[in-house]
């Protein structure tokens, strides 16, 4: 019998006279009345909190929990755990629940949850919708990869997503693979065993490395944790390996201002099949730009470009360019290259020292507030070219044109942009072959100006001859004579060690 309140005779204390029989009310109720779990995946169960409240005088015992209609995937439980069935409920007192749905099956479920005692029927109504969940499972893309043609020897690649479709977090565990084909990372590598969310997509790498001629059809698997398996077919043709020539074996730059740039366009041309790994160059001031057709394509004809960039002192390159195939043939491009000074017309600085003796005579260039082998300050041999002025710009800053250690020789510092500068220019002996003097002639041109010459006789393990100072904080800039000797700096000497 379903109510939610029954009138019941009990024995209560005697009220007015001779007392007798009381009616009371047995009642109880849910908060809330129902319960909607909504939506849920097969296989999962959700949870939702309620409160029973004994609404009546009375203590009430819960014989049993019934459904109607009768349907599994519902719950009614103690929370924290513990049977509701049998529990005693004082008058007035509340129990905090948990309802729980775990659906079975597909599609909407309505329920009444009927919690009895002895004399009552207190309903609950209970209703969840069941959803198939997609397990974790892998698509990947391309289904199918095809490389044609790939020399003997060689290793060509192309790359590969795997895309996690299902609804479930899946972990990859493995790639199961058979020569000549290989799954990796990009780059090369294992791949690792990892998570994937849904809808996670991991990128691999297929490599076919064939070691004989002839046509090779196999498959590749991904393997998730509990055996799901996707599969890849991969196919290629294994050839003999070509040769390629280039229409030049050297190319010859010759001198290039520093700020400059230089350019020579290569043609190569391969005979057989040949597909090119990788085109480096041995030093950072040659470059290798417009490859043509892309690196990792079979070709018959390649086509790129080798740009030198001047920069920094003068100073002269031999380096080399490196072809590679796939199968492993190299061609090498050997380069010769030569960074020189701007002409003196081009500068905002040119100071330059000159000598006969067989003596070690160093040229420094020293900005204001600074002093002679002061780092970050002294531009001479230890620090040829320093960063002044702006961060960055090559045009502001002083260059060593060469360290020479014996005459006859020629020293210069240069800076294309002078900047609001004020800077020292000194002639400092390191190093001396004899006791003879030695004399040292200096020259100093500003752009647009008359050259300032200067010469002096330097005697001694490290003195130090201040030629003077250069104004670019003035307008014009000016040179302005010191022509003084010291030995305050002889410590700094070779031949004072």
């Amino acid at each position: 019998m379903r109510r939610v309140a029954l009138i019941a005779l009990g024995l209560a204390a005697c009220t007015g006279e001779g007392g007798g029989l009381v009616r009371v009310e047995g009642s109880g109720y849910f908060d809330p009345a129902s319960i909607d779990f909504m939506e849920q995946p097969i296989g999962e169960v959700a949870r939702q909190p309620v409160r029973f409240t004994n609404s009546s005088g009375a203590e009430l015992q819960i014989l049993d929990v019934q459904y109607e209609p009768p349907a599994d995937g519902f719950g009614l439980r103690i929370e924290g755990g513990g049977s509701f069935r049998n529990s005693i409920v004082r008058p007035g007192g509340t129990v905090a629940l948990e309802a729980t749905f775990g659906p079975d099956r597909e599609g909407p479920v309505r329920v009444m949850a009927l919690v009895q005692s002895e004399e009552l029927e207190i309903p609950l109504e209970l209703s969840g919708e069941g959803r198939r969940v997609d397990p974790a499972h892998l698509e990947a893309n391309p289904t199918a990869v095809v490389f044609g043609e790939v020399a003997v020897g060689g290793r060509a690649t192309q790359g590969l997503t795997l895309t996690n479709v299902g609804e479930r977090e899946g972990r990859f565990v493995r790639a199961i693979q058979r020569a000549p084909f290989d799954a990796t990372t990009v780059g090369g590598g294992v791949i690792p065993a990892r998570d994937l969310a849904p809808d996670e997509v991991m990128s691999v790498e297929i490599g076919f490395a064939p070691l004989q001629v002839g046509e090779f059809d196999e498959v590749i698997r991904f393997a998730l944790d509990g055996g799901d398996q996707t599969v890849v077919e991969v196919s290629g043709r294994a050839v003999a390996a070509g040769t390629m020539s280039c229409a030049t074996t050297m190319i010859d730059f010759g001198p290039v201002e520093r700020g400059d740039e230089a350019r020579r366009s290569i043609q190569c041309t391969a005979t057989g099949a040949y597909r090119v790994a990788s085109i480096v160059s041995e030093s950072s001031e040659v470059d290798v730009l417009s490859v043509s057709p892309q690196i990792g394509s079979a070709v018959t004809t390649l086509q790129f470009e080798v740009r030198f960039r001047a920069t920094g002192v003068a100073h002269e390159i031999d380096t080399n360019v490196v072809i590679t195939a796939t199968h492993g043939e190299q061609n090498t491009i050997r380069v010769l290259a030569e960074t020189i000074d701007p002409p003196a017309s081009a500068l905002d600085i040119a100071a330059t020292i000159r000598w006969t003796a067989p003596a070690d005579v160093d040229i420094h260039l020293v900005r204001q507030g600074g002093l002679p082998f002061m780092a970050e300050n002294d531009c001479h041999f230890e620090s040829p070219t320093i960063d002044w002025n702006v961060i960055g710009q090559m045009r502001d800053d002083p260059f060593l044109s060469r360290d020479i250690q014996s005459g006859p020789a020629e020293e210069r510092i240069s800076m294309e942009d002078g900047a609001a500068g004020v800077y020292d220019v000194y002639a400092f002996i390191n190093e001396r072959s004899g006791v003879a003097p030695i004399a040292v002639d200096a020259e100093i041109v500003l752009r647009g100006q008359t050259p300032s010459t200067l010469s002096q006789t330097l005697d001694g393990c490290g003195v130090l001859w201040h030629i003077g100072r250069i104004r670019h904080d003035t307008s014009p800039p000016r040179f302005e004579a010191t022509d003084t000797l010291g030995l305050d700096y002889m410590a700094f000497a070779d031949c004072a060690n």
